[in-house]
């Protein structure tokens, strides 16, 4: 599939690398889910839409593969969603799911002392307003 579109798979490889993720992961995503999802839609990259990729999951959700391939494809799918909407095929941001959990509901789980937990989520936030994504100089939720 990438050599019948190298420039939409040659974009979303250097998006993902801007993005900061691993070289096996942005492959995985890009061979085992762009390439998947281009065959059963047909044409390149720039062709698909939101509404071409909710019909790939529901596909998906309807398969009876085991439940976690379908967890471990949802999450490719999510970071294609991403790349796809860097590299601006998309124009909506993805879209967090509405069941996730805040930073501060996920350190709720482990114990520690509250000025430890302070310094760790004021940590955390920081570096997440570092490493956000940006478009057009504005930061991404």
């Amino acid at each position: 599939m990438e050599m019948r579109d190298s420039a939409g798979f040659s974009a979303m490889r250097e998006a993902g690398n801007r993005l900061g993720w691993s070289s096996s992961w942005i492959e995985t995503v890009l061979g085992e889910c762009l390439a998947v999802l281009v065959a059963c839609h047909g044409g390149l990259v720039a062709d698909l839409t939101e509404q071409a990729i909710d019909e790939f999951d529901s596909a998906l959700s309807a398969s009876s593969i085991p439940r976690s391939s379908r967890r471990a494809y949802r999450a490719r799918l999510a970071s294609l969603r991403q790349l796809l909407y860097e590299v601006r095929v998309l124009d909506a941001a993805p879209r967090r799911r509405p069941w996730a959990r805040s930073l501060e509901q996920r350190f709720t789980d482990v114990a520690m002392a509250a000025p430890i937990l302070d310094t760790l989520l004021r940590y955390i936030r920081v570096r997440a307003a570092v490493l956000r994504p940006q478009i057009g100089g504005i930061a991404d939720q």
